[in-house]
């Protein structure tokens, strides 16, 4: 299950998973499953502020989440969407860093650089080109990020 689907609803994740809901819901015992024991968690930017400017909110709950998460052991990997020129500072990757190091249930901290990708669907819907995008990273800022991060 990925999205939002978890946020928006957790106890129907739940329920769905582990089969306990009202309605005898939950999948077939065929394929049922443990509750998820690995969850995948998306860090952006440490500073509130920033991180309300690139994104919209505020990452108060993100990180309150994520810290709650990790006290209950749960097996956590981190993914960190970079772009250039906009979360990729030594400052960012450092904040980034010491927050994650002082988690213990983190296995992975992954990086995932900027790409264009979705720039030839938004040609499709008639959308000029943005010139406003940065450019995707260099192999050497890929490299200068995993020396940042790694743990």
């Amino acid at each position: 299950m990925t999205g939002g689907l978890e946020t928006a609803s957790p106890f129907a994740v739940a329920s769905t998973l582990t089969g306990s809901s009202q309605g005898g819901g939950g999948l077939p015992s065929a394929v049922s499953a443990p509750p998820p024991l690995l969850f995948l968690y998306d860090l952006k930017c440490m500073d509130p502020a920033r991180h309300k400017a690139l994104t919209g909110v505020d990452n108060a709950q993100i990180l309150d989440n994520l810290r709650r998460l990790d006290a209950t052991g749960a097996r956590i990997w981190i993914r960190c969407p970079l772009v250039p020129g906009l979360n990729d500072s030594d400052s960012d990757l450092a904040e980034i860093r010491d927050f994650v190091s002082a988690l213990h249930g983190v296995e992975r901290l992954d990086i995932l650089p900027y790409h264009p990708l979705g720039l030839e669907k938004y040609a499709k819907f008639g959308k000029g080109p943005r010139p406003d995008l940065p450019e995707p990273p260099s192999r050497s800022d890929i490299d200068r990020w995993r020396r940042a991060l790694s743990l």
